[in-house]
């Protein structure tokens, strides 16, 4: 039981030790994609590679999945 413990924790201390960057993204979730103007130049001047967005929605009803 200490060795499984042991290694748990050693685990936790070497998976916690990396430090990487990670970029910020945005996700847009509105039922129009309509960007205003200030929308816009925030989205310009963010340091963002991506912007993700919903186009539709899926329901599946029975086995059938209706868009």
């Amino acid at each position: 039981m200490k060795a499984v413990r042991f290694l748990f924790i050693l685990f936790l201390i070497v998976s916690c030790s990396r430090k990487e960057q990670h970029p910020y993204t945005f996700y847009y979730w509105k039922t129009n994609l309509k960007l205003d103007r200030e929308e816009k130049t925030v989205l310009d001047k963010a340091p963002v590679p991506f912007l993700y967005t919903r186009f539709f929605d899926v329901d599946k009803i029975g086995e059938n999945f209706n868009l």
